[in-house]
């Protein structure tokens, strides 16, 4: 028996019209087409017919209903949250999986659990997306169903790189590279995961590795003709070989991206510009720091909290250079207050060594040490093993023990 017919035979067997059925709140022409099949209920308009005829929801709800409602709930979260709508995202993808649970069926109840890690994610909530996204990945694998695990464990890689656990982020990443390199149908999966991996080792001071995911997915992305990640790996790249003291080299490569990224996409190439100020800076300081002004208006337009971080940072540092170390400290402790807001250790890390660099230009060194101690701290918690090191050669005193 269909829905509406369920609704009908209640209706009829409590000798209830269809207009006093639909009450105050619907019509009797809704309540037709309900019953004939034409129209199907919100979960609201359910519930409230549910009361009216003294009944529980799931009793009008037959197997294939609820499966077809559980669908609909998931599909109509993915497209409110792609519309930019998080808290009417969440409330559907926690109704889907209340709803899937009904249904007994593992392949739904996972989908919809992973939903709702997608939705907790854009939130930045991190415990919860986590466990939902778990959830929903020891299904998938139970069920092996290769391409739902494949970007399960993406996007928990995903969630822990937000959360600043870059040891576990490598872990997933490097898991879902393992699976989609199996399949070549998982190509464009197996793109952002290659970038995704190689900006986690990045974080974690493994330049050389980092270099070699970024590598990889450059010369792939290429021959996708996907120009959008070609951008990313080439960034990548340049940015690493910089780090490690090949600045003519990712100078070149640096304009090569930014030119790229103009002929095809230009929010890209407002981070290019943000690298390309610091790898010419040494040569052309005023020309980086007008790259930068340029940079901080589009982050603020944009309301890019981590972008303005950055930015703050480098025109800190400009201002070093120029002796204002008033002007640099001002920005640093802005970008501070903003790193804590956000929340982001590794970036607060930055900050407070910048801030200790400044100390020790005003002749303080044991502020200086307070606040090298404070950097090696969340560096440390994050086994940044580059960072750490760029660290510990500043301490006057040594606190690295």
């Amino acid at each position: 028996m269909s829905l509406g017919q369920r609704i009908r035979q209640m209706r009829l067997q409590q000798g209830l019209s269809q207009a006093e059925l639909a009450g105050h709140q619907l019509s009797r022409a809704y309540i037709s087409r309900i019953e004939s099949g034409s129209s199907i209920p919100s979960r609201e308009t359910l519930e409230y017919l549910a009361k009216r005829l003294n009944r529980p929801v799931d009793f009008f709800l037959s197997h294939h209903d609820i499966e077809k409602k559980a669908e609909e709930l998931i599909r109509e979260s993915q497209t409110t949250l792609q519309h930019n709508q998080p808290a009417k995202a969440l409330e559907l993808a926690q109704d889907a999986v209340k709803t899937s649970l009904l249904t007994h069926s593992e392949s739904l109840i996972a989908d919809a659990r992973y939903q709702l890690g997608c939705c907790y994610a854009y939130q930045n909530d991190v415990d919860k997306a986590y466990d939902a996204l778990q959830d929903a990945l020891w299904t998938y694998l139970r069920l092996n169903d290769r391409k739902k695990e494949v970007q399960t464990l993406y996007y928990l890689g995903s969630v822990c790189f937000s959360g600043e656990e870059f040891k576990q982020a490598a872990r997933f990443f490097r898991t879902a590279l393992a699976r989609a390199r199996e399949h070549k149908r998982f190509l464009s999966l197996y793109l952002r995961t290659l970038i995704a991996l190689g900006s986690t080792l990045f974080r974690l001071g493994q330049l050389d590795e980092a270099f070699n995911q970024y590598q990889e997915a450059q010369q792939l992305a290429e021959q996708m003709g996907d120009i959008a990640r070609q951008i990313d790996a080439m960034m990548g790249m340049s940015w690493i070989q910089f780090r490690q003291g090949f600045a003519e080299q990712a100078t070149i490569l640096a304009e090569k991206t930014l030119e790229l990224s103009e002929h095809f996409r230009h929010y890209q190439s407002v981070p290019l510009k943000q690298n390309l100020g610091i790898m010419i800076f040494d040569k052309d300081p005023e020309k980086a720091h007008q790259l930068w002004i340029e940079c901080l208006e589009y982050y603020r337009e944009h309301n890019d909290r981590i972008g303005q971080v950055t930015i703050l940072e480098e025109l800190g540092r400009y201002h070093i250079f120029d002796r204002d170390l008033a002007k640099a400290d001002y920005l640093f402790h802005q970008a501070l207050a903003l790193a804590h807001a956000i929340p982001s250790i590794y970036l607060a890390g930055r900050l407070y060594r910048d801030l200790g660099d400044v100390a020790l230009l005003q002749n303080l060194p044991k502020q200086a040490d307070e606040l090298f101690r404070l950097a090696y701290g969340c560096f440390r918690t994050l086994h940044a093993e580059d960072e750490l090191r760029e660290t510990e050669k500043r301490f006057v005193t040594d606190y690295s023990q």
